[in-house]
Formats: structure tokens, C-alpha cells, sequence
């Protein structure tokens, strides 16, 4: 244990109002040995802070830890220039402040974070190398106020060819590897002579001395004055580093210092790291070093180094990227450019004059590969106005920056740099243990804005985050804490564990902040009980795979756990999972378990407090995933059985409106979004550019979509594929289709949305409204559209219908039976039409296959009869007009059979079940508004004796059998049904009783009950005898029982193409800009 430093002077004063923490009285300077029992203190000592204290310089030794104990206070002197090492900070019931909210901290602070994994000390609730928080304890840190993000409004192109003067990546295809050297004559920035190529990484001394030797040679034959760049590929330090290569070091010091300097970061490399330099040979005032430490995932590191000559107009540059799993990855890049091409200036939304000089800022992908982000840094630009900003960026990719038929698909550009600065220490460079800062239940005040942090997180165990509210239930309880708790406005960044972590706290908000390249979740409610967490403005990209828990694997930028969470003003700008994650338990896991934070099902039952304008794009996955629920283990299960309630887990509860309102979603490689839930409306929302736009799943009936655009490949090309014009979402399948909007089960209302560029040039099938190819559930004969526009001519341009999965025959009912209305008749030119497959049961005169959609279009009007028997059994359904052409059979592997059925009395139905009848049946109808009906006969034996009752709005046990099938049609009463004992069947008639409402949650059936007629006690001397097809065709005949009520219609006749209703959406419609300045 190490001495401990206590301090002299008692000083007790009231600071909680102080605007400026660094003018309060009675503050005593760290640097004075006055204020210290036993002088300054020393490297290695533990610190213990009792009275307030004022950093008035950087303490120069590595302290073992800081104790900030009641009445003792550490406050940073502003217009300073301050590095503080320590192992760890103890706010134990005192206080640390870094400026404040109204006197935001002008000057230069570093906290480092000290240790490795290997280290064997412990604080309790804490760990190590942290900041920790502590009962009592008040952590204010408050950076310079400097906006976080902004998006840009003109697209930052590619550099054209002739932007360079060099160019040359070297990568496995070259079979080079160790230390690349290349010379480049200073006036035209041209190579003046063959690379080098230096095997250093030779783990024999003999091969590493002969590497040096030539290294040397080379080295002295590039004259003075020629740039000099060089790379790592791969490595030059063997595996074991046992090859002593001081020689080398010296070598390569000598060439861009002049002499030997022992501080070049080059002799810090191990195994696998890229190091790279620029020099001006005989000038060492202008060498630049790159080398990056940090590995990403203990994998992989990027390291650069940049050089302007200011004379010649021209920028060198140079990349070392090494991989150590998949060694054919790593890659070297040299680029010599024009400076006026390579450092743009972009025009952006916002006022970014609080970006300074030298700021590091990234540009998010544009496309669907998120790696496509760039990395740059800010130019001194006298010319430039309050939005714009120069950037020394040689873009390599294309970063959109246009808002496309109402979809933003503009980049984002955020900046990382910022006065404050908490990183942790890498002493390895693999162990993935960074700093992390935590604070606990009954802290005063933790507040957290204008800090950049990096290197912090440890993916060695869960509890270890960059920034982290641990079991602090109540944080917006104004009695215990005035002053609401917040980060915000923070730079996170090369992160081993998430950015920001809401654990069992209540109240937190996190808004403005940058979570850049990190592992595992970005944005983590963890267990499920976190409620009124408020997310904001938040910008996220680069959550990488992890493994903290089994999720972490297929990471998101936002991962939501609990449905009382403020999310507004976020994007999610692409990682290597999902963008934003809706998943919930069945009920608070972890520590919060038996906290009564939510009760068992409750946040199935929940309405999410507010979800709008969020942007997801540029994701591997999903742009937004609201589906799958979170087992107590931390695995994900498919089905969340979202059904939110006006009161949760009251189950005489009415379903309650759930608003998902602008979604932005673009560039996500596996679907922009898929939402599965009841009552759940997405309104005023953006897709464009994947491979299904919104799949809209149920669980209960209820689903909306409003006043939204589709848009399928639009003119946010991105970094064309082969001989394509364009990027793909999945390289090794080109042939992707391209799909709109998804439908599930149903049913859902689909009003004012607006479909376009599902071109049928491409060289995939592409369609706006399509179907999932499984369903848990049959589709509804309640889903419909109205008021529905096409930016291109259907058959000729694209397709307003595609159905993928054609052959019905081999397929589950809940996907036989496909079906929508055409309301507004915008979609078929046919108001109130249908749109089915084209199986025999369902296709009428009135009827005409669309090729191209491989649907047919219908001017009939249907429901759907659902006919409950036992499991394993298949039923067959005919239709009247030709009982042995006419029909369909059900997959035998549930034991519910669906069927579309056409309405207006034309057609009665016949059913067969091809099994051995079982004890009782049900027959049952969705879809029928008030006055429809649905006559359907049931094939049984003849000597049956059976109780029939008939269910709906009411229970009509007293049913009424009549003699004929035409009394029954005739019979008003609601109880009639008609038993033909002499051919066996069963004739029900199913009747809607209340009109469907106009406005309010859509159901199947009108009052939620769907009408129905059980067959029950049914008893016979062969339950075998369930075919009566032979027996019914002698009475009724096979094709002759129709009845003509309406008269018939002529055959029906489409034109070739549907032209288009206009080029671009209404003005209102969709997501919009999603960010003004």
C-alpha cells in the first residue's frame, strides 16, 4: 500500500451555486507544497482529497489514485494546459468539477487513465482504472461548448483520378509485406525511384540485419529534399519481439530526425501493428509520425500519417491497416493529391464555427457498407462562412448529400475532438482494458457534457463502461436530485465496451453525443427496467461484434429494452448489426430482477413514451429492428408479442395507439425496418434503398402505415459493383430483390403512402408492395389501401405488386391466402378491387392475372373462412360454380385451415376434410362487414348427430334447422342452418352483424368477435365417411349452384401498363429533412 497524502487546510464552503468552480474561495493550489502534509505528491502515491483543492498544474508523476472523500473537492483550473495520470478516481462523497453549466471549462484537460488487465487491485463497486461516483459524490465535467454533428447539404464526391499525382495500395494481391518505403520527387509528387520493401519482421537475427543493411542503403541513396512515406503491411516485429532491431530504430530515426532520438514511436510496435511516417529528408522538422495503438476488437488498428506542402499544392498522405484474423486484409496505401481537390470545403446544416482547426471529424457512410465513414480533419479557412468547413478528406468513397424525394439521405459529419479529454492508458495494446467511468445510487450531481473519451470501456466483463448510471432507480426525483442528471454533447470513440450505459436508473438523459468505432451495443438500456431514459440527438456508427453478452454479437447503435424511453433526433449511421433495437424482456433481468422496476409482462404491455424523427442507415442488418423479445440468459427470441394496452396487463384492456412517427431509414443490407406488434402506426416516414423498405409484422390486428415514402433504388448510387451502375446490399447475391412495403399478417391501413424507382431494369426483381415470405399468422382479408401514388408506369418501368413465393400449392395457408384491398382503386384502377394469387378457388370471370406481379387482380370483394379441425388434418375447399376444378387444399401441419372466399352471394363452398372427421369442427369468418354473408357446406356422414351453435356478437344456442340450402340463403334469423342427411353435408351460413368503423384500429372482424359456427358432439357409425363430393354433385350439380343475384359482369380487361401518378411525392409526404439548421 502506498503513503497517502492528506491535507492541511479545512476549508468547508458551499460550492453548489458557484458559476465558476475555479473562483470559489478557499481553494489551495495542488502545485504549493503547502497545501500538501508531507510535500507534492509522488509518482505512485494514493492521493486522499479532503478540502478543496485547485489543479493549477499538471502533477508530472503517475499517481496510484485519487480519493475525493467528503468536504474534499479537485477542480481544474481553466486556461490551462492539464494532464492528470492516476489508476483510478474515488469520488467518495466529494466532488469533482471541470468547469460547470453556466462557466463551461475553457482550457486544455486530460484525465489518464492508468493499468492493465493484470492488475490486481480492486475497489469495491468500482473495479479499476475508473472514475467512480460514489454516494454523496458530484462528478461535473462541462467541455467547451461545441456542437456534436451537423449533416452536410452538398455531396462530398469521390477524388476523380486526376486529383492524384501518386496512388498506389498495396494489399494481398501483392505478396508484399514488412516496411514499405517509397520516394517522391518534391515538385511533382511522383515516385523519382522503385519502392522499398524491407522484410523486418524476420524472426531470425541474420534476416532482420539483412533488412536493415538494405533499409540503409536505400535510405542514403534518396537525395535531400525528396518526400519520403512509409507504411507497415502486415508486420515487422516477429511474433515472440525477441529479434533485438535497435539498429534499425536508429536507422530509421537518423532519416527523419536528423539523430538518433530513441522516441520515435516505432520502437513501441509489436506483432501486427501498422506504424507509418513522412519526411522531408534532411529536414526533420517535417517528419510526421502515425501510429495507433488501439486494436479494434484486439484485431485490427488503422494508422496514418498526413503531410501538406503548402509550395507545390499537394497533399501526401499515407495508411498502414493491419488485421491480425484474416491476415490477406491488412493493406498500405500512399496518396499524393492536390490540396484543393483533397480538401474540400462542405457545406453542412449547422453553424460549426465552434470547430476549430485541427478538430478530427468523421463523414458517415452513405452507402451500404458502413466502413465506407471517413475520418478527417478541419482547415484553417478564412473564407469560409459560420456553415461550412474545410476538411482535409481524400475521399475514397462518395458521401451523398441531398434529400431524395423526401428521404435525407444526407451524410453526417460529426467532430471527435473536444477541450476534455478522459482516455484510458493502453499499455497492451490487445488486453482490451480501457477506462470507464461509473456512477452509483445517491450520487449528488453527475453530469457529463463537452468530454471527449476514448480508449475507455473493458470488454474483459460486463459493468465497464465509458459512461455508466449503475442501479440508480430514481435520477429525475426532484426531491433527491435537483439538478437532472445528463451526458451530452460528448465525443466516444475507439470504445472496447458500448459508449453509454443506462443501468436500473430512472430519469437519465443522454443527448448530442458521438459513439464512434466501438464493440458491442452503442447506446445500452441493460435490463429492461430502465424507464423515462431520454435519448436525443444522439449520432452513432461503428458498433462492432462483441461478446460482453450473446447480443453483442449482432451489435446496435441504440439498443432499447424498455418501452418508456424518449427517442427523438438520433441516427444510427451504420455498424455491424442493427441500428436501432426495440427488444424487451418478459421482465427486468439482472440486477434489476425483483426490483419491481416492471412487472412480469408489463413492458409487452407498454406504449413507448415517444419515438420520433430517428435516422438508421448504412446498418449489415436492419436499419430499425421492433422485434424479438430478451430471455433472462440475454439471447434474443423471434415473436416479441408486442401488444401495448391503455392499461398494461389488464386484460379487459383496449389495445392503445403506438406511434412510430419519421422514421429515416436508407442503405440497410438486410431491411430498412421490420416492426411486429398490435395498433402500431408508422407515420411520416422515409425507406429507401435496401432490400425490403418496412416489413410490418402483427401480433394482434391493428397495424398502420401513413403518409410515407418508398423509394427502391434511387440516384444515391454508391460505389458501383462490377458492371453494375450501383452498390449492392449483399455482393455474393446480386440478385436481391428490391421490395417496398412487406406485408405480415395483418391487417393493416395503408393511406397517402407513395412508391418509386422500382425500376424493372434491374437485375433484380424489384416491387413496392410485396408479401413476407412465412407468416405466423393468415394474412388478413382486412388489409387495405387507399390514396396510394407510383412515381413510375407499372409493367414498363416497374412493378406496383411483386409476389416472390408464386407457386401457392407447395406453400403454408397463412401465405396461400395473399391478399389486400384496393380501396381507392389507385393501385388496380379499380376502387374496391382485390389483389389474390391466381389459384383456381379464387379467380372468377371478373378476374385477370397481372404477369408481372404474379397476382391477379379481382373486381370481387372477399373474406376469409378459417375451418378449425385437428391437427394433421387438410381440408379442401371448393367453390360452387365447379366443385372439381375450383378448389384449393390446406396444409395439413396446423390445425386451422384459411380460405379467400368471394362475397356477394354469388357463391356458395363446399368442405372436405381428408381425414377421419373429428369430434368437433368450427367454421369461422374474417372480413365481413355488416349484411355479408358466406354460405359453407361440410362434408359429413350421413348418419351424424352433432349440436350446432352459432357464435358472434352473441351465442345463438338455439339454432333452427330449415329443409332446404335455398331457405337457408333466404333465412334472416341468424340461427338457421341445413343439414342434408341424404348427401352428408352440413350447411352454415356466417353473417356480419356491425359495419367496420371508419376510423380507429382495424380489425378482421368488425367488434373484435368474429363470427362463427361450432360443430360439436358429433357423433357417427364411420368417421371415415367425410367425402361427400360424389353425392353432392348428383343433387346440386358440379358447376350449375351459382346464384345470380347481381347478374353477370363481363370479363375482366386491364390495360398493359398503369402509368405513373407523378414523378415525385406530395410535397409533405415522408420523413422530410430530419435535421434544420
Amino acid at each position: 500500500m502506498l503513503v497517502a497524502r492528506f491535507l492541511l487546510v479545512l476549508v468547508v464552503i458551499n460550492v453548489a451555486n458557484a458559476a465558476c468552480p475555479h473562483t470559489d474561495a478557499g481553494l489551495n493550489k495542488w502545485s504549493e507544497s503547502s497545501t500538501w502534509q508531507d510535500g507534492l505528491p509522488e509518482d505512485g502515491d494514493d492521493v486522499v482529497i479532503v478540502t478543496p483543492i485547485l489543479l493549477d498544474e499538471s502533477p508530472d508523476v503517475d499517481l496510484g489514485s485519487i480519493t475525493i472523500s467528503a468536504g474534499g473537492r479537485l477542480v481544474f483550473a481553466p486556461d490551462s494546459d492539464l494532464v492528470l495520470r492516476t489508476y483510478y478516481i474515488h469520488i467518495d462523497g466529494g466532488r469533482m468539477d471541470i468547469g460547470s453549466e453556466d462557466c463551461r471549462y475553457s482550457g486544455k484537460a486530460r484525465i489518464q487513465l492508468l493499468g492493465t488487465f493484470n492488475e490486481t487491485y480492486t475497489v469495491p463497486n468500482f473495479g479499476r482504472k475508473f472514475i467512480g461516483v460514489d454516494v454523496d459524490g458530484t462528478l461535473e465535467i462541462h467541455g467547451q461548448d461545441k456542437l456534436s454533428w451537423t449533416k452536410i447539404t452538398d455531396s462530398i464526391e469521390k477524388l476523380p483520378d486526376d486529383a492524384f499525382t501518386s496512388r498506389d495500395v498495396i494489399n494481398k494481391e501483392d505478396d508484399i509485406k514488412g516496411l514499405i518505403v517509397k520516394s517522391y520527387d518534391p515538385t511533382t509528387g511522383t515516385e523519382d525511384r522503385e519502392q522499398g520493401v524491407f522484410k523486418l519482421g524476420s524472426s531470425s537475427e541474420k534476416g532482420v540485419e539483412k533488412a536493415t543493411d538494405a533499409f540503409i542503403a536505400y535510405a542514403d541513396a534518396i537525395p535531400d529534399g525528396n518526400i519520403v512515406a512509409i507504411a507497415v503491411r502486415k508486420f515487422i516485429i516477429d511474433r515472440e519481439n525477441v529479434i533485438n532491431r535497435t539498429r534499425f530504430f536508429d536507422a530509421l530515426e537518423t532519416l527523419g530526425y536528423g539523430e538518433v532520438t530513441g522516441e520515435s514511436q516505432i520502437r513501441n510496435l509489436v506483432f501486427y501493428d501498422g506504424f507509418t511516417m513522412i519526411l522531408t529528408k534532411g529536414d526533420p522538422t517535417k517528419t510526421v509520425e502515425g501510429f495507433e495503438p488501439y486494436k479494434v476488437g484486439g484485431l485490427h488498428q488503422t494508422s496514418t500519417a498526413t503531410y501538406y506542402d503548402m509550395n507545390t499544392d499537394l497533399k501526401y498522405f499515407v495508411l498502414s491497416y493491419t488485421k491480425s484474423r484474416g491476415f490477406g486484409k491488412s493493406f498500405v496505401e500512399f496518396q499524393v493529391t492536390h490540396i484543393a481537390q483533397s480538401c474540400p470545403i462542405v457545406d453542412v446544416v449547422d453553424d460549426v464555427s465552434s470547430w476549430k482547426t485541427g478538430d478530427r471529424v468523421i463523414i458517415t457512410s452513405t452507402d451500404y457498407e458502413w466502413e465506407q465513414l471517413e475520418v478527417g480533419k478541419v482547415m484553417d479557412c478564412d473564407s469560409c462562412l459560420s456553415k461550412q468547413v474545410k476538411v482535409d478528406l481524400s475521399a475514397k468513397f462518395t458521401h451523398y448529400g441531398k434529400i431524395y424525394k423526401n428521404v435525407d439521405m444526407r451524410a453526417e459529419i460529426a467532430v471527435l475532438t473536444r477541450n476534455v479529454v478522459i482516455e484510458g492508458i493502453m499499455e497492451g495494446s490487445t488486453d482490451e482494458f480501457g477506462g470507464h467511468i461509473k456512477a452509483l445510487k445517491g450520487f449528488k450531481d453527475f453530469h457529463i457534457e463537452g468530454a471527449e473519451l476514448f480508449h475507455m470501456g473493458q470488454s474483459t466483463s460486463t459493468g465497464n463502461y465509458p459512461i455508466h448510471w449503475h442501479m440508480c432507480e430514481d435520477v429525475d426525483d426532484a426531491s433527491v436530485y435537483p439538478s437532472p442528471t445528463y451526458a451530452r454533447q460528448n465525443s466516444i470513440h475507439l470504445s472496447y465496451a458500448r459508449c453509454v450505459t443506462v443501468h436500473g436508473t430512472h430519469g437519465a438523459t443522454v443527448a448530442d453525443n458521438v459513439c464512434f468505432d466501438t464493440i458491442g451495443h452503442g447506446y445500452f438500456l441493460e435490463d429492461g427496467g430502465e424507464k423515462r431514459t431520454t435519448l436525443s440527438g444522439n449520432l452513432g456508427a461503428g458498433q462492432m461484434s462483441g461478446d460482453l453478452t450473446p447480443t453483442d454479437k449482432t451489435p446496435s447503435t441504440f439498443w432499447i429494452t424498455n418501452p418508456l424511453t424518449v427517442m427523438e433526433n438520433n441516427v444510427a449511421a451504420g455498424g455491424e448489426g442493427m441500428g436501432i433495437w426495440y427488444i424487451f424482456p418478459k421482465k427486468p433481468m439482472g440486477q434489476s430482477a425483483g426490483k419491481d422496476f416492471m412487472k412480469a409482462g408489463e413492458a409487452q404491455e407498454t406504449a413507448i413514451t415517444k419515438f420520433n424523427n430517428n435516422v438508421a442507415h448504412s446498418n449489415r442488418r436492419d436499419g430499425l429492428r421492433f422485434e424479438n423479445w430478451l430471455k433472462g440468459d440475454g439471447t434474443d427470441q423471434k415473436f416479441n408479442e408486442y401488444r401495448a394496452k391503455v392499461t398494461s396487463l389488464d386484460p379487459n384492456s383496449d389495445f392503445v395507439l403506438v406511434e412510430l412517427n419519421r422514421i429515416t431509414a436508407y442503405k440497410n443490407s438486410i431491411q430498412n425496418a421490420v416492426i411486429r406488434g398490435s395498433y402500431v402506426q408508422v407515420k411520416d416516414s422515409s425507406f429507401s434503398d435496401s432490400p425490403k423498405g418496412l416489413v410490418i409484422k402483427r401480433v394482434e390486428s391493428g397495424q398502420e402505415v401513413l403518409n410515407s415514402v418508398f423509394v427502391g433504388d434511387s440516384d444515391n448510387t454508391g460505389e458501383p459493383v462490377g458492371l453494375l451502375d450501383r452498390s449492392l446490399p449483399d455482393v455474393e447475391n446480386p440478385d436481391y430483390p428490391r421490395l417496398g412495403l412487406v406485408l405480415g399478417g395483418g391487417p393493416v391501413v395503408v393511406d397517402d403512402v407513395w412508391f418509386g424507382d422500382y425500376s424493372s431494369n434491374a437485375p433484380y426483381d424489384t416491387g413496392a408492395i410485396s408479401f413476407t415470405p412465412n407468416a405466423k399468422l393468415a394474412r388478413s382479408p382486412r388489409t387495405i389501401f387507399k390514396n396510394v401514388g407510383f412515381g413510375f408506369d407499372d409493367d414498363s418501368e416497374g412493378n406496383r405488386v411483386l409476389q416472390l413465393f408464386p407457386d401457392a400449392g407447395s406453400l403454408a395457408d397463412t401465405i396461400r391466402v395473399d391478399i389486400f384491398q384496393d380501396e381507392s382503386g389507385d393501385i388496380t384502377d379499380i376502387p374496391g378491387s382485390s389483389v389474390v394469387r391466381p389459384s383456381k378457388l379464387q379467380l372468377t370471370s371478373n378476374c385477370a392475372v397481372r404477369d408481372g406481379w404474379k397476382m391477379a387482380i379481382c373486381d370481387e370483394k372477399f373474406a376469409q373462412v378459417v375451418i378449425k379441425a385437428a391437427k394433421d388434418e387438410s381440408v379442401t375447399l371448393m367453390r360452387s360454380d365447379d366443385i372439381t376444378n375450383n378448389q384449393e387444399t390446406s396444409d395439413e401441419s396446423c390445425s386451422s385451415s384459411a380460405f379467400n372466399v368471394i362475397l356477394g352471394g354469388t357463391y356458395t363452398y363446399l368442405a372436405r376434410i381428408n381425414t377421419d372427421l373429428p369430434s368437433a369442427v368450427s367454421v369461422s369468418a374474417r372480413g365481413l362487414d355488416d349484411g355479408e354473408e358466406v354460405v359453407i357446406g361440410l362434408c359429413v356422414p350421413t348418419d351424424l348427430t352433432f349440436k350446432l351453435k352459432y357464435k358472434g356478437a352473441t351465442t345463438v344456442r338455439d339454432t333452427t334447422s330449415v329443409n332446404s340450402l335455398d331457405a337457408l340463403i333466404s333465412d334472416d334469423s341468424g340461427k338457421a342452418y341445413y343439414f342434408d342427411d341424404a348427401v352428408g353435408v352440413i350447411f352454415v351460413k356466417l353473417t356480419g352483424t356491425e359495419a367496420f368503423p371508419i376510423t380507429g384500429r382495424s380489425r378482421n372482424c368488425a367488434n373484435g368477435i368474429c363470427p362463427s359456427a361450432n360443430i360439436g358432439r358429433m357423433s357417427t357409425s364411420d368417421k371415415s365417411d367425410t367425402d361427400c363430393v360424389a353425392a353432392y354433385k348428383a343433387k346440386y350439380g358440379s358447376t350449375g349452384n351459382t346464384r345470380r343475384r347481381f347478374g353477370w359482369r363481363r370479363s375482366l380487361s386491364l390495360p398493359s401498363s398503369f402509368p405513373k401518378s407523378s414523378v415525385d411525392p406530395p410535397p409533405t409526404a415522408g420523413a422530410g429533412s430530419t435535421r434544420s439548421g
